[in-house]
């Protein structure tokens, strides 16, 4: 994807392909995001958090993501494709908070049985994978805020606005009670970013 817009990294890729056709790149997304969701895994899972958070970063950024930088105009199918989007991503980050637990007995029993340098591996990557988590998580909720104050600029009544920020607000409250789990986190700085996630809500 970067050769084919030259440009040096996946975000800027992601970028150039919301400029191109945002609706096929965010329904596009929507399709892989939705399948992952299903599958429950945790390698695929792994892979797609991190391209997640370029993606979320090239939509939301408040300095230059497209939703900010880019003059869009927030028509009826594009508020359509950003919340189907969200309600999307949310499931998935939903379904995360409920098998990592799960995912890491799992880890944790394997390693056991091999060599120490291939353990010390595996625990860095759970925790690795746990912080890419919950910093996508704040990505996307603080993404909220960018939706929000493009509604404001454009045709919006003060009810629509409303009924959009309480259909945004649905897929969020039904994650919460999978995030409080990760409250039991012993690293000191995940559970902190987790805290504040939940008083993010």
């Amino acid at each position: 994807m970067s050769e084919t817009f030259d440009v040096d990294d996946r975000l800027e890729a992601f970028k150039e392909c919301l400029k191109l056709n945002i609706h096929l790149t965010l329904d596009a997304f929507k399709a892989q995001i939705t399948k992952y969701t299903r599958l429950q895994l945790f390698l695929p899972t792994q892979r797609t958090v991190k391209i997640l958070m370029d993606f979320m970063n090239a939509l939301f950024n408040p300095m230059n993501g497209i939703i900010v930088s880019s003059k869009i105009e927030l028509t009826l199918d594009l508020k359509t494709s950003i919340v189907e989007f969200w309600i999307d991503v949310w499931g998935f980050l939903g379904m995360i908070f409920k098998n990592i637990f799960d995912w890491s007995i799992t880890y944790e029993r394997l390693k056991v049985t091999l060599a120490k340098e291939i353990s010390d591996k595996i625990t860095s990557d759970l925790l690795n994978f746990t912080r890419d988590v919950l910093d996508l998580s704040h990505l996307v909720l603080n993404g909220m805020k960018i939706i929000v104050s493009l509604l404001e600029t454009q045709n919006y009544t003060s009810t629509d606005i409303k009924l959009i920020k309480e259909t945004l607000l649905k897929p969020i409250v039904v994650t919460l009670g999978n995030l409080f789990k990760w409250l039991r986190l012993s690293d000191s700085a995940l559970l902190i970013s987790c805290v504040d996630l939940i008083t993010k809500f």
